[in-house]
Order: C-alpha cells, then sequence, then structure tokens
C-alpha cells in the first residue's frame, strides 16, 4: 500500500485541510449542477437520465478548454464559451 512508502511524518494529501476544502468546494459545485439537472429533468425541459452521468460529462465538456484553449488574436472567447454551453445543453435539453 501506499502507507509504506510515506516517509515519518509527513501527511498524504489526501489528509490536509486545503485537500478537504477543496474536496467539500468540488462536492458543492457538482451539487449545485446535479440540483439544475434534477429540476430540469422534472419541469420536462431536461430529459430523463441518470444525473450523475450528465453531471460528470457536462462538467468534462465545460472544463476542457483549459487543456486545449490557447489564447489568440482572432478568437473570441465569448463566441467559444458560448458554443461549449450551447453543446452542453443540447446533450441534457429535451428536443423542441
Amino acid at each position: 500500500p501506499w502507507a509504506q512508502w510515506q516517509r515519518p511524518n509527513e501527511m498524504l494529501i489526501s489528509q490536509t485541510p486545503a485537500f478537504y476544502a477543496g474536496a467539500a468546494l468540488q462536492t458543492e459545485y457538482e451539487g449545485f449542477f446535479r440540483s439544475t439537472l434534477a429540476e430540469g429533468i422534472a419541469s420536462g425541459r431536461f430529459r430523463d437520465q441518470d444525473i450523475s452521468i450528465a453531471v460528470r460529462s457536462f462538467l468534462m465538456m465545460l472544463h476542457a478548454p483549459i487543456y486545449w484553449y490557447q489564447p489568440r488574436d482572432t478568437e473570441n472567447i465569448t463566441a467559444i464559451a458560448e458554443q461549449l454551453a450551447n453543446m452542453a445543453l443540447g446533450a441534457v435539453a429535451t428536443p423542441q
């Protein structure tokens, strides 16, 4: 196990107060999307689907630019954000 590689008096990162604070923020953040999707499903605006899968997929799409985006003079950041938001909403919205 990992503990055997730990040096004496060292804490694993998952034992630090900062880790717990970050985990709490992540839970709150995901909870916002989870409750929004649940409300949308209940109202009929979003398709009935597994909320856990939808939330994780939704967040992966919205967070993806941190891996590939590099600012360029000719790009409109608002247009990129709108396209990603529309794609994410298209994945959950009930077809009209």
